[in-house]
């Protein structure tokens, strides 16, 4: 079973403004209203290409019900610890005319360590050998970063292979406690390695640093270039086939969904999924509009070479 965990959910609106400009008045036609938030987003794909998952989180509880009842519709059970503030929200504009985004990000509100914790009582029992554990997102203010990894060491001891795609001081914290794959994108590996990451090689080469344990993985996401994957064993790059990107939020997210997927397929096959996914999402043009067929069909031209 796949249990993803976001510790800091955004109510996400996407609106299409055609002729976007600051200043004045534009009209909006409404996108998408989704219970969103990374790890929300990587089960809201798996439902969508059918592969089970549990959705965990921290939300406002203005926003409880809107989560549950969300996620009950596609069939995935949500795991949800509340807080007292509103969930944040993220909005982008789409311009279709200019073929433009514009991503509003609010910063949202301080969470406790005591409400991590309600999450944690509810979420770790249900863990079993063999379980996959898939922190997706930043850290929301008031959690430390040594708390995540905590949480991740905690889905460890009960026998959980651990996923991560975070950002900032908590990819650090995670990466030193070795997960079995580590999904980051080229800005943010550039941080961790000291430089700024130009290609695919240069990519494999600093990814190589990150690597945990025997059978660990760390993959690279380069947008247009596809992605990355490396092992001890060896680097892989897929190239992303050539699609109209309509949206790309939530193409990491698709990217991570489909690794997870595919994972029990072996390694290049999981990359090359990702990366159609990822992909699919882009040419989708809105966030959650990824279909499994538009993936699969994607797939089929997607092949991973060695680096």
């Amino acid at each position: 079973m796949i249990f993803t965990v976001t510790l800091n959910a955004t109510v996400d609106r996407v609106l299409s403004v055609p002729g976007f400009a600051p200043l004045g008045v534009r009209r909006a036609e409404l996108v998408a209203l989704l219970a969103a938030g990374k790890g929300f987003n990587v089960s809201r794909i798996l439902a969508e290409l059918g592969v089970p998952s549990a959705a965990a989180g921290l939300v406002g509880e203005s926003e409880r019900q809107f989560y549950a009842e969300s996620f009950r519709a596609l069939g995935v059970p949500a795991i949800l610890a509340g807080f007292a503030a509103p969930t944040r929200s993220n909005v982008t504009i789409l311009d279709p005319q200019a073929g433009t985004e514009t991503h509003l990000r609010e910063r949202g509100p301080e969470v406790s360590e005591q409400v991590l914790g309600r999450l944690e009582v509810e979420l770790l029992p249900r863990l079993a050998e063999g379980d996959v554990l898939a922190l997706c997102g930043s850290l929301p203010p008031g959690l430390a970063p040594e708390r995540a990894a905590r949480l991740l060491a905690g889905a460890r001891s009960r026998g959980a292979r651990l996923f991560a795609d975070t950002s900032g001081p908590a990819l650090r914290a995670v990466a030193e406690l070795g997960p079995e794959v580590l999904s980051v994108n080229a800005e943010e590996l550039g941080e961790l390695a000291g430089g700024a990451i130009r290609d695919a090689r240069q990519a494999a080469e600093a990814a190589r640093g990150l690597l945990g344990g025997p059978g660990s993985a760390v993959l690279v996401k380069l947008g247009a270039e596809g992605a990355v994957a490396v092992t001890r064993a060896g680097a892989w790059q897929a190239r992303a086939p050539e699609v109209r990107a309509g949206n790309t939020v939530g193409a990491g997210d698709a990217f991570n969904a489909g690794y997870l997927a595919r994972a029990a397929a072996g390694l290049t096959g999981a990359l090359c999924f990702a990366v159609a996914c990822g992909s699919a999402q882009a040419a989708s043009g809105a966030l959650g509009r990824l279909r499994r067929a538009e993936a699969e069909r994607l797939a089929a031209l997607v092949a991973a070479v060695a680096l």
